[in-house]
């Protein structure tokens, strides 16, 4: 995939803000679930997940995916 899209010296960006982004986000997400419920959290990050996923699925650069 990093080859179709001519990046291959930028993939490590897009590791690293995935795993950035993921870190940041896990204490705040296990925060909510304690408040609101494991049942609706986990339904939203389903959600979450499908549409950032098709929006990756559209991307034409490397640029688009970490930008």
């Amino acid at each position: 995939m990093v080859n179709e899209l001519q990046g291959f010296s930028q993939a490590g960006w897009v590791v690293t803000a995935y795993f950035l982004t993921y870190t940041g986000f896990l204490v705040i997400y296990a925060k909510l679930s304690d408040i609101l419920g494991t049942k609706l959290l986990i339904l939203f990050a389903v959600t979450l997940f499908g549409v950032f996923s098709i929006a990756c699925g559209f991307a034409n650069t490397m640029l688009q995916l970490y930008g």
